[in-house]
């Protein structure tokens, strides 16, 4: 372990007043390792040096300073990013080398590109005008009268993962015969999937049938009973109903069939397009379904709507709550941050 000059210092001066290695440890709350402590008492009674020996050894001629230079200045001004492999071979050295200059003496870590909506200077302003609605209309208990709800398509072909879901075989031969290879369908079945989530639980899902769409009739003969019985069992009658801007959800019909059935609707110009990353659907709850759910194909719609709703069940309450008390410091961030897109996920 390397310790900082000042940190040197102390060590010798707890050294010569007359302390051992073992009191000094305990003096420094054990900040420090005993190995460490001897090591640098036997340096002081050689040297009378705080100064860490030289290393000895044959000085670098490939990762010098001026090359190590060259590689962080290609990799800021490149707006075309290059792999270790083609930045070695421009500049004559193993990938090793380059790799080896990029996470240990730049310290940078690698990073994938992540997907982030693309918001239009007018989506910008209303989600932070939304943003703003929030924090003034909702407090932290408010929050938790909302009931978030979301649509969700699943294929039934199941996920694939090329970077985690691998097999080892001596062949791609070998490979191939004992799971190397997952069929896809070029028409998949899928099956579309709405749910409530509450502070105190999800609603009962909803499935929509096959053939069928998700059009303002459905959403009123199917979706709005559950909101209302499970909205009130979960949350009670004051309860807030949130929902996007599909046109299923803000069509005429569907906002008079709540307003009737007394449902709260968050209006439409309240809840802002394109902003995933203010649902706990989005941000928490489906993410976390996808990753419980097996990464394999389903023989059938019966079998693959029978896992969803047992994964559902699984999801456990501290965890839904936990990502519903996010959502008013998520609002706020927004509102602060010139409407940022919420990079991190949920934790």
């Amino acid at each position: 372990m390397t310790i900082v000059l000042p940190v040197r210092k102390l060590i010798k001066s707890h050294y010569q007043s007359g302390k051992n290695g073992t009191q000094i440890y305990h003096s420094l709350n054990k900040q420090v390792p005993k190995s460490t402590i001897y090591r640098l008492i036997s340096v002081i009674n050689k040297r009378n040096s705080l100064n860490p020996i030289k290393q000895k050894g044959r000085p670098r001629s490939v990762r010098t300073k001026q090359f190590i230079y060259k590689i962080k200045r290609n990799l800021k001004i490149n707006k075309k990013k290059k792999s270790a492999e083609l930045l070695a071979k421009e500049n004559g050295c193993s990938g090793r080398t380059v790799r080896r200059i990029i996470h240990d003496d730049l310290a940078l870590k690698t990073y994938k590109k992540i997907k982030v909506p693309a918001l239009s200077n007018i989506q910008q302003k209303k989600r932070k005008t939304c943003a703003t609605w929030f924090r003034k209309n909702f407090t932290h208990e408010l929050c938790r009268k909302i009931m978030f709800s979301d649509e969700k398509l699943f294929d039934g072909d199941g996920q694939l993962n090329p970077h985690n879901d691998i097999v080892y075989a001596e062949s791609r031969e070998d490979a191939n015969n004992n799971g190397g290879l997952m069929p896809k369908h070029k028409y998949p079945y899928k099956v579309m999937i709405w749910v409530g989530l509450t502070y105190n639980g999800v609603t009962d899902i909803v499935v929509l049938p096959k053939n069928e769409s998700f059009n303002s009739n459905f959403y009123v003969a199917n979706v709005l009973p559950i909101v209302k019985r499970d909205g009130e069992a979960l949350i009670g009658k004051d309860f807030h109903y949130q929902q996007d801007g599909a046109s299923c959800h803000t069509s005429f019909e569907t906002l008079e069939a709540f307003k009737n059935a007394c449902i709260s609707v968050i209006k439409p110009n309240h809840w802002p397009p394109n902003s995933p990353d203010m649902n706990p659907c989005d941000y928490f709850f489906w993410n976390e379904v996808s990753s419980r759910l097996k990464k394999k194909k389903y023989k059938n719609r019966s079998e693959l709507i029978q896992k969803i709703k047992q994964t559902v069940k699984e999801i456990p309450l501290k965890s839904i709550r936990d990502s519903i008390d996010q959502f008013r410091s998520r609002v706020y961030h927004i509102e602060k941050n010139n409407s940022e897109i919420l990079l991190n996920k949920f934790k």
